[in-house]
């Protein structure tokens, strides 16, 4: 929200609430890059979830989501920039998260057959936190694989090991 200062330069002043400066920085960051989207808000005890819709959904998004998830930071550490306790965001557009979630476990889930059978660990490679939890939740009960990241800094790398299977003499 712009005002003009006494030497006629623009200042901004952000509303209080979380899910209003998540909203009207949100709206900037989309407006800058394309047309007509709008943006709705659903929030819980745990997170304020943006999703938008319309425009262009693609460029929004970018390669592997890295687009989004750019958006998203931004918008988390604003929301969060004078407070003491995390604010959880999560910003989707048109869907997109919940389809990577689904390609990702259908991933994970032939990967690790495929790391069973061959007896050998097998790479996803770099995912970011969010995409190597989904990994890690979709394995979790899975017996013959176990999963564990490697690497350093936000893009580690995801590893599927089978489990040594437990061969009884007779």
């Amino acid at each position: 929200i712009a005002k003009d200062n006494q030497a006629g330069q623009q200042l901004y002043s952000f509303p209080e609430d979380p899910v209003d400066i998540g909203r009207h920085v949100l709206q900037r960051i989309i407006d800058a890059i394309t047309t007509d989207a709008k943006i709705s808000v659903e929030q819980n005890s745990e997170r304020i979830f943006f999703n938008v819709s319309g425009g262009n959904a693609g460029i929004l998004i970018g390669k592997r989501g890295q687009t989004l998830d750019a958006i998203q930071s931004i918008v988390e550490k604003v929301i969060n920039k004078h407070k003491e306790n995390r604010t959880r965001v999560l910003v989707d557009i048109e869907g997109y998260l919940e389809t990577r979630k689904e390609n990702l476990e259908k991933l994970a889930v032939r990967v690790a057959e495929k790391s069973s059978r061959i007896g050998k660990p097998m790479s996803l490679g770099e995912m970011n936190a969010y995409d190597r939890r989904i990994v890690h939740i979709a394995l979790k009960d899975n017996p013959d694989v176990q999963t564990h990241s490697r690497g350093e800094g936000p893009l580690r790398k995801l590893v599927i090991f089978p489990k040594k299977k437990n061969l009884s003499r007779r």
